[in-house]
């Protein structure tokens, strides 16, 4: 059932990413992620190791932190519930080459943003950096 729920997440959170690429209306765009989120949650709820899903909500939480950028205190909440999901990721499966990919919008808006801890957070950058240097070294 999990994997039904990631699917769905997945169907959604695409028709996200593809309306960003259109003149799609950013409510739209956002009720794409908010149920791509709450398939991702529930299909985590489900099956907790399932790191892919955990790796649907980071994306969409840093979608919609986006889409948030001139709320700042919305922004905020939004990166506040990141974080601590990206940690847990790279526990379980730190050269999953979606959560690679994942980490490379955070570090570009968390070098360009305040509202991520110690101003473009270093350690996170750093640990990005170096997800991607191993995988073009492979």
């Amino acid at each position: 059932m999990s994997r039904i729920r990631y699917w769905r997440g997945f169907a959604q959170w695409r028709l996200a990413i593809n309306g960003f690429n259109d003149s799609v209306d950013p409510r739209e765009l956002e009720q794409n992620l908010k149920t791509a989120l709450d398939e991702f949650k529930r299909a985590t709820e489900k099956d907790p190791k399932f790191v892919d899903a955990k790796i649907g909500t980071i994306s969409c939480l840093g979608f919609l932190a986006f889409m948030n950028r001139k709320d700042q205190v919305r922004a905020k909440e939004l990166v506040a519930q990141i974080l601590p999901l990206v940690g847990e990721a790279e526990e379980m499966a730190r050269d999953n080459p979606r959560l690679i990919w994942v980490h490379g919008p955070i570090l570009e808006f968390s070098s360009r943003t305040r509202w991520l801890p110690g101003k473009g957070n270093s350690k996170l950058s750093a640990r990005i950096r170096s997800l991607f240097e191993n995988q073009t070294e492979r």
